[in-house]
């Protein structure tokens, strides 16, 4: 199974309008991935690429259209390239320096806001202006260097030269979902509930996730449904290290599951690893607070046909009212974009954020924060409805605690 998107590095290509992106793309792959043309505008969508990069290992570029088109068509390509900045791990600047001006500035500016590493890729083989180089010595960013547009080794260990420069330290320290939990032959339990929201034929991503890292550190993966639990833990002659379920299934599982045993959610790991859990944690802080007329927004970032008793629509929504007795209400946002104003809600609630890589889940994080609302996600809002949020954060915890000692 290939690398999913979420889990590379996202290299934004930025710039305006016939100033060389879909050639670096074109160059960099070694594919005919962009269209290239005379013609000002010839990228309209962002076109994303997936590739092996060394020493990075997997990566997404992404070749979004030119930021001064000022026409009408073109405003609202710039405007869909911008969503690009909160999911780029890193950003390349591709200039014509012969016309690097207001628009570039702007740019670095806002990778500037938004603390997005970048360098600079001068194309078309034109002279660089002493005025700009002046301009660029004065960033501290002095990255940048005058390629040619053309397949050869030398261009691409010059831009991973670069982006090895400009990355911090840790991204290569990739976050797992559990491998720095297990120990050789420690014994995982997956409970995954076989209903109605279950793709057909497969399991979902963090599942897939969880088998994996339990695999690769050489321990024991059991996968069951709910209904084989107590069956499971009576034919195993040790106790399992970690119960990890669907989120959904929390208060089934706790009921079946001793005390003494861990138990915690597949978004719970995926918050550890994707996000911010502390600060999930805080958000569960607000569903007691909630008042009549309240608004709390669902964030999901796959799109879904809604089933009968879907998760984001249907049981969180219900559990609150129940647990509250409030009548609040409850605006469901699905995809990449995030609301651009967040001040009508008292609380964010984030689905496991499976497909989202981990730039953009803490842009949202830090969006929720910059507008004094609380944010949480699916599983720590459906293990406090279940009872006991503080059960599925004990293992978890306890390892934290085990490892600063």
């Amino acid at each position: 199974m290939s690398t999913i998107k979420s889990m590379r590095l996202h290299i934004g290509l930025f710039g305006c309008t016939n100033s060389g992106k879909s050639s670096f793309l074109n160059t960099i792959t070694n594919q005919k991935v962009s269209i290239v043309s005379s013609k000002p505008g010839t990228t309209t969508d962002p076109v994303e690429k997936v590739m092996e990069l060394k020493p990075f290992g997997p990566v997404l570029f992404i070749d979004t259209a030119g930021f001064n088109d000022q026409s009408f068509l073109g405003k609202k390509r710039t405007e869909k390239s911008k969503k690009y900045f909160d999911r780029s791990d890193v950003a390349i600047l591709i200039s014509d320096a012969s016309q690097w001006g207001k628009e570039e500035l702007k740019l670095i500016k806002i990778f500037k806001e938004k603390k997005i590493p970048f360098c600079i890729v001068f194309t078309k083989n034109s002279t660089i202006p002493k005025d700009v180089l002046q301009t660029i010595e004065k960033l501290k960013y002095p990255y940048y260097i005058h390629p040619s547009i053309r397949p050869n080794s030398d261009f691409t260990s010059s831009i991973t030269s670069m982006l090895k420069k400009i990355l911090p330290k840790d991204w290569f320290e990739t976050p797992k979902m559990v491998a720095d939990f297990v120990n050789k032959d420690d014994i995982f339990i997956l409970v995954i509930p076989i209903d109605k929201e279950a793709p057909k034929n497969r399991i979902i991503l963090p599942q897939q996730q969880a088998i994996r890292d339990i695999l690769d550190k050489n321990g024991i993966t059991v996968v069951i449904t709910p209904e084989q639990i107590q069956v499971t833990l009576s034919l195993l002659k040790k106790d399992p290290t970690l119960i990890i379920t669907d989120s959904q299934a929390f208060k089934q599982v706790f009921s079946l599951v001793p005390e003494n045993i861990p138990v915690t959610g597949f978004s719970i790991l995926l918050a550890r690893m994707k996000g911010d859990l502390d600060e999930f944690i805080k958000g569960i802080d607000m569903i007691p607070l909630l008042e009549d007329g309240d608004n709390v927004l669902i964030m999901e970032a796959c799109s879904h046909n809604p089933v009968c008793n879907d998760i984001g629509r249907e049981q969180i929504p219900s559990g609150i009212k129940n647990h509250t007795k409030k009548n609040i209400h409850f605006d469901v946002k699905v995809g990449h974009d995030f609301p651009d104003s967040l001040k009508k809600y008292r609380l964010i609630i984030h689905c496991g954020a499976c497909i989202l890589n981990r730039k953009e889940v803490l842009f949202r994080i830090n969006e929720a924060k910059n507008n004094s609302v609380l944010i949480t996600n699916y599983g720590a809002t459906l293990s406090y409805i279940a009872g006991d949020s503080k059960r599925t954060l004990r293992f978890i915890n306890g390892q934290k605690k085990r490892k600063k000692d």
